[in-house]
C-alpha cells in the first residue's frame, strides 16, 4: 500500500523565481559594451590576428598530416577543435577570430549564471562587467591561442557548479539514476579539464564550497525523510522498495564518492586518448602529464597565458566579498527598521492604533434574473365605522360556521 505524499507547495508558479528587469537590462548591457568594443576591433582591422604560438599552423588542413600539438593537454584539445572548424570554413584567421568570439558569448552568459547561482546576483553583475571590459580578454581574440578554448569549458564546467548548489539548496540530490548520472559526468568533465590544464583544479574549490555551504541542510532533510520511512514502514509492501530508494537523499560521504569517481575516470580516459597519440604506456603518460604541471615557456604557464586564472578568480572572489558585504548591509539595515518600530513611542492613551488596509470590493455581476422589485400596495377604499368584523363570541358557541 503506497501512502500519498504532498509537496510544500501546490500552487503554479509558487516557487518560481525570475531575475528581475533592472538586474536584464545591466547584464545585457555589459553584454553590449563587450561584444560591441570586441566587433568594431576586429572590423576596423586595428588588431590584426596573429600566429605567434604556431597553433594555426598545426590546426590548418593540409595535405600532408603534421604531428599534433602535445605540449599540453590543452594545446592538444585545442589544435583538435581548430581543425575541426576549419574543415567546414577553410584556413583562415578571421575564422579563429569568430571562433573566439563566439567562445566568448557563450563563456560570459556560464559565468554569469554560474555566479549568480553559487553567490548571487551583486557577484554575477561584478564578473560580467569584469568580463566585458577585460583587455586581455579582449586582446586574446586575436591571438590563435587555447585561453578561450579553455575558458569556454571552465566556465561551463563552473555554471554546472552553481546548479549543483542551486539544487542541494532548494531540493537536494536522491538516490536515482538521474542525479547519480549527473554528478558522474560534472566529475568526469571536471577530471578532463584537470588533467588538460591545473587551472581545473580550481574548480575544486568552488565544488567543495557547494558541498559543504548546505551540509546543515542536508542532514535536516534526511533526518525528516528517515522519520517519514519509518512511520510508513509498516504500510510498504516490497513493491515500494525502489521508490522509496529515489525519494531518500544522497548524504554528502556518497556525493563525494561519486564525484571522485567520475574525475577519475575522466582524468584517466584523457591520458588514454593521449597514449594513442604518443606510443607510450598509461604510466610513462601520468609522469608525462605531471612533469608538464607547472611549466613555463616563454612566459606561459602550460601554454596560458598567466592572467586568465589570475583574473578570473579574483573577478569571481571579488563578486563574492562584494555579495557577503552587500548582504551584511541590507541585513543590518533591517534590523535597525525593526529596533526603530519597536522603540516608536505609543499613543497617548496607551494603545497602538491598528491599521487596516481598505481594499476595493470588485463585484462580478449577476447572469441570473433577478427578482421582481416589491411594489408597496394601499387599499383604495374607506372603512366605516359601523364596519365591524369583530364577532361576538356566545357561550355556546361551538365555532362552526
Amino acid at each position: 500500500m503506497k501512502m500519498m505524499m504532498y509537496r510544500q507547495c501546490t500552487t503554479i508558479g509558487m516557487n518560481k523565481k525570475t531575475i528581475p528587469v533592472k538586474e536584464t537590462i545591466l547584464i545585457f548591457l555589459c553584454f553590449a559594451i563587450g561584444m560591441g568594443i570586441r566587433i568594431f576591433l576586429l572590423f576596423s582591422g586595428k588588431m590584426p590576428v596573429t600566429d605567434d604560438m604556431h597553433f594555426f599552423e598545426f590546426s590548418a588542413i593540409q595535405e600532408k598530416s603534421m604531428a599534433p600539438v602535445m605540449t599540453s593537454g590543452v594545446a592538444f584539445a585545442y589544435s583538435e577543435s581548430l581543425s575541426n572548424v576549419f574543415k567546414f570554413v577553410g584556413n583562415r584567421l578571421t575564422v579563429v577570430a569568430w571562433y573566439h568570439i563566439l567562445l566568448q558569448v557563450v563563456s560570459f552568459f556560464f559565468l554569469f549564471f554560474g555566479c549568480r547561482l553559487l553567490f548571487g546576483k551583486a557577484a554575477a553583475l561584478f564578473e560580467s562587467a569584469f568580463f566585458a571590459v577585460n583587455p586581455w580578454l579582449i586582446k586574446g581574440i586575436f591571438a590563435v591561442t587555447p585561453e578561450n578554448f579553455y575558458l569556454f569549458w571552465w566556465s561551463f564546467l563552473f555554471f554546472l557548479i552553481g546548479i549543483f548548489a542551486q539544487k542541494t539548496r532548494v531540493k537536494g540530490w536522491y538516490r536515482k539514476n538521474t542525479d547519480e548520472i549527473y554528478l558522474v559526468l560534472m566529475g568526469f568533465l571536471i577530471g578532463m579539464v584537470c588533467i588538460w590544464h591545473i587551472m581545473g583544479f580550481l574548480l575544486l574549490l568552488f565544488l567543495v564550497y557547494a558541498l559543504f555551504m548546505n551540509m546543515s541542510f542536508i542532514i535536516e532533510k534526511r533526518n525528516i525523510w528517515e522519520k517519514s520511512s519509518a512511520m510508513e514502514s509498516l504500510l510498504k509492501d516490497e513493491e515500494d522498495a525502489e521508490d522509496d530508494k529515489n525519494r531518500e537523499m544522497m548524504p554528502l560521504p556518497s556525493e563525494m564518492i561519486i564525484l571522485a569517481a567520475g574525475m577519475l575516470s575522466g582524468g584517466y580516459a584523457t591520458l588514454m586518448k593521449y597514449t594513442g597519440v604518443t606510443g607510450l604506456y598509461i604510466q610513462e603518460q601520468f609522469l608525462w602529464w605531471k612533469d608538464r604541471l607547472f611549466r613555463f615557456d616563454n612566459g606561459r604557464f602550460q601554454d596560458l597565458e598567466l592572467w586568465l586564472p589570475l583574473g578570473l578568480m579574483i573577478a569571481i572572489c571579488a563578486g563574492a566579498v562584494l555579495e557577503i558585504i552587500l548582504k551584511a548591509v541590507s541585513r543590518k539595515e533591517s534590523e535597525e527598521k525593526d529596533i526603530e518600530k519597536e522603540m516608536a513611542p505609543l499613543p497617548e492613551d496607551g494603545k497602538v492604533e491598528e491599521k487596516k488596509e481598505k481594499k476595493q470590493v470588485k463585484y462580478l455581476d449577476n447572469p441570473l434574473p433577478l427578482p421582481k422589485k416589491h411594489v408597496k400596495r394601499t387599499l383604495d377604499f374607506e372603512l366605516d365605522k359601523k364596519d365591524d368584523f369583530d364577532i361576538e363570541i356566545k357561550e355556546d358557541d361551538d365555532f362552526d360556521i
